[in-house]
């Protein structure tokens, strides 16, 4: 035989009349066997939450202390785990599905419930919340996926800059120490190999540290390890203005921040990987840098004079760079926002709570 399901079910509604009704209706559902608690106020409702485990909440939205959408919105702020069953006395259903789109699963009409509506709007309700929290975990174990691959593409990044930079690097100038050597035999010697060519390979020779310098530093640059994260962006927007030809004007009121290792290796990719986006896709002449601190916030800006785009066209689904500086900001408990119509060019916004990025690691 079956067993019939047990579910605790907080009803929070402070008409009596209501209440007896609604708890009737649970009383003739056949598919679950309902332990019934009654809350009368928002307060009284949440100190229960507190208190014991629920399966399901069966909420009105008019209470001695709380009315309409503010009802849910609060009890929802508080008690995030619980699946809501929003309840209306109302025939606009305006209200209901408000409160659906802030997070409750559905809404009923007080006057309209029935024993198979409640019953099946309480299994819907129960199993999409275990939906929505299995989703929301697997997103989580994601971002922390994606938070240790970059962690470790961030090392693997530094180590082969350090073994160019310090390995290939000295290698390249104990050769050209030896080809100096050569040349100078060779004047004493007067053998038939010509200055010019000696020459020549210095000139190689010089042009692959400059070459290696260059890629060790877009791997990693060592200013950034070294000296920290403002200084690194300083050298970066030079370089990137130099070698783009477009005008970066730098607006950092930020030198009373601490940044760790992990948040100034998130600011900096981003700001490298949107002004890049800049140079593929805007055709813009000018952009501008902002990074201030705002309330508890650091918030870093960059916006450009280029072509835009439609601020409702969705971003390609090959367009990993700007997921790539999602799950940056997301690893900060940050937000990235966008702006953008055709014409006004582009601004990317990204805000990082404070604590995250100066707390230790």
């Amino acid at each position: 035989m079956d067993t019939v399901q047990q579910l605790r079910t907080l009803l929070v509604e402070d008409n009596p009349t209501d209440a007896l009704v609604i708890g009737e209706v649970l009383a003739d559902v056949l598919d679950f066997q309902h332990r019934l608690v009654h809350a009368q106020s928002l307060s009284e409702a949440l100190a229960q939450a507190r208190s014991m485990p629920f399966d399901v909440v069966l909420l009105d939205l008019g209470l001695p202390d709380a009315q309409g959408l503010h009802t849910f919105k609060a009890f929802h702020l508080q008690a995030p785990e619980l699946p809501v069953l929003v309840l209306t006395g109302l025939d606009d259903s305006s209200v209901g599905l408000q409160a659906i789109h802030h997070g409750a699963q559905d809404y009923l009409q007080k006057r309209d419930i029935r024993p198979s509506e409640l019953s099946r709007a309480i299994r819907y309700a129960i199993e999409r919340h275990r939906e929505a929290v299995a989703l929301k975990e697997s997103r989580a174990e994601l971002q922390r996926l994606s938070a240790n691959i970059q962690h470790v593409r961030e090392e693997e990044k530094a180590r082969v800059a350090r073994e160019l930079h310090d390995d290939l690097g000295q290698q390249l100038a104990a050769l050209k120490i030896e080809v100096g050597k050569i040349e100078n035999r060779a004047e004493g010697a007067r053998t038939a190999i010509s200055g010019a060519d000696l020459g020549n390979i210095n000139d190689l020779i010089d042009r692959l540290v400059v070459s290696v310098r260059r890629i060790a530093a877009d791997l990693r640059p060592a200013i950034l390890d070294e000296l920290g994260l403002l200084p690194a962006i300083e050298w970066f927007t030079d370089q990137f203005s130099a070698r783009h030809r477009v005008r970066v004007i730098r607006r950092i009121s930020a030198d009373d921040i601490e940044f760790n290792r992990r948040s100034a290796t998130a600011i900096f990719r981003i700001v490298q990987e949107s002004m890049m986006n800049v140079v593929r896709h805007a055709g813009a002449t000018e952009m501008t840098l902002e990074i201030e601190c705002k309330g508890a916030n650091c918030v870093v800006t960059i916006t450009d004079n280029g072509h835009g785009c439609p601020s409702d066209e969705r971003p390609s689904p090959n367009s990993f760079g700007l997921l790539g500086m999602r799950e940056r900001a997301a690893g900060l408990n940050g937000e990235l926002s966008i702006r953008t119509s055709p014409g006004q060019g582009f601004a990317l916004s990204v805000s990082l709570p404070l604590a995250a990025i100066v707390d230790p690691e």
